[in-house]
C-alpha cells in the first residue's frame, strides 16, 4: 500500500512538473511572438547603416575615385551654368546655420563611427566614454559655436574624407603612379581642414574673392571641373582593377 502511494505521488509530481514546464514554454513563445515585430523593425532600421559601414570599410579605389569625381563635378557645372546663383550660395555658406548643423552632425557621426572601429586595445575600456564625449562635443558645438559652424563642419569632413582617401589608396601605391594624385589631394585636404578649423573666416574671404566676378567663377569652375573629370577617368581606367 505504501509503495502504491509513493508511486502515485511520484506520478503526480512529474505531471505537475511537465505542466509547469509547458506553461513556461508557452509564455516564452508568446513573448517571442510579441517581440518579433520589434526585432524585424530594428533589423530593417539598422540595415542601411550596416550597408553603409560595409561600403566604407570595403571601399575600392576605383569606386572612391568615381564618387569623388562625380561629387566634385556637380557644383562646378552649376557654377558654369548659373554663376550668379552659385556666387550667392557660396557667399552665404560660411554663416549658413542649417547647413552648418547638418555638416557638423554628419562629421560627428562619421568621427564616432571611426572611433568605434579602432582596434586599439589600450582604449577599449574607455571607448564608450570617448564616443559619448565626442558625440556631446559635436552636439554642443551646434548650440554654442554657431559662428562659422558650416566652415567648421566642412573642415572636419575634409579631415575624415582625407583619412578615407589615404586608407583606400595606400595599399595600391605600388600598383600605379596615379595613386599619388589621390594621396596628395588627401594631404591637401588635411592642411585645408586644419587651417579652416583654426581660421574659419579665411574660407569666407576666399569665397568672396573667387566669386567677385562671373569670369572668376567660370575660370575656377572650369579648372575644378577638369580635375574632377580627370579623377573620374582614373577611376574608370587606371584604378579599374583596384
Amino acid at each position: 500500500m505504501q509503495s502504491i502511494l509513493m508511486h502515485g505521488l511520484t506520478l503526480l509530481a512529474a505531471k505537475m512538473f511537465v505542466q509547469k514546464k509547458l506553461r513556461r514554454e508557452s509564455a516564452r513563445d508568446i513573448v517571442r511572438q510579441r517581440l518579433q515585430p520589434s526585432r524585424s523593425l530594428l533589423l530593417n532600421f539598422s540595415c542601411p547603416f550596416v550597408w553603409i559601414r560595409g561600403l566604407i570599410s570595403e571601399m575600392k579605389l576605383s569606386i572612391l575615385s568615381i564618387l569623388l569625381g562625380l561629387g566634385m563635378s556637380v557644383p562646378q557645372i552649376y557654377g558654369l551654368t548659373k554663376p550668379a546663383q552659385f556666387a550667392a550660395a557660396a557667399r552665404k555658406f560660411p554663416r549658413n546655420l542649417p547647413a552648418g548643423i547638418v555638416l557638423m552632425l554628419l562629421a560627428t557621426v562619421w568621427f564616432v563611427w571611426n572611433v568605434n572601429g579602432e582596434p586599439i586595445a589600450d582604449f577599449s575600456v574607455f571607448k564608450p566614454y570617448m564616443m559619448a564625449g565626442f558625440t556631446a562635443v559635436g552636439i554642443l558645438a551646434c548650440i554654442f559655436v554657431q559662428d562659422f559652424l558650416a566652415v567648421r563642419g566642412l573642415a572636419v569632413l575634409m579631415l575624415l574624407l582625407a583619412k578615407l582617401m589615404l586608407d583606400t589608396g595606400r595599399p595600391h601605391l605600388g600598383d600605379s603612379p596615379f595613386v599619388l594624385v589621390i594621396q596628395i589631394w588627401a594631404y591637401l585636404l588635411v592642411v585645408a581642414g586644419i587651417w579652416f578649423t583654426i581660421t574659419p573666416w579665411k574660407l569666407r574671404d576666399i569665397l568672396n574673392w573667387a566669386t567677385a566676378t562671373e569670369e572668376r567663377i567660370r575660370i575656377g569652375s572650369r579648372i575644378r571641373l577638369a580635375f574632377a573629370v580627370f579623377v573620374l577617368l582614373l577611376g574608370l581606367t587606371a584604378f579599374r582593377a583596384m
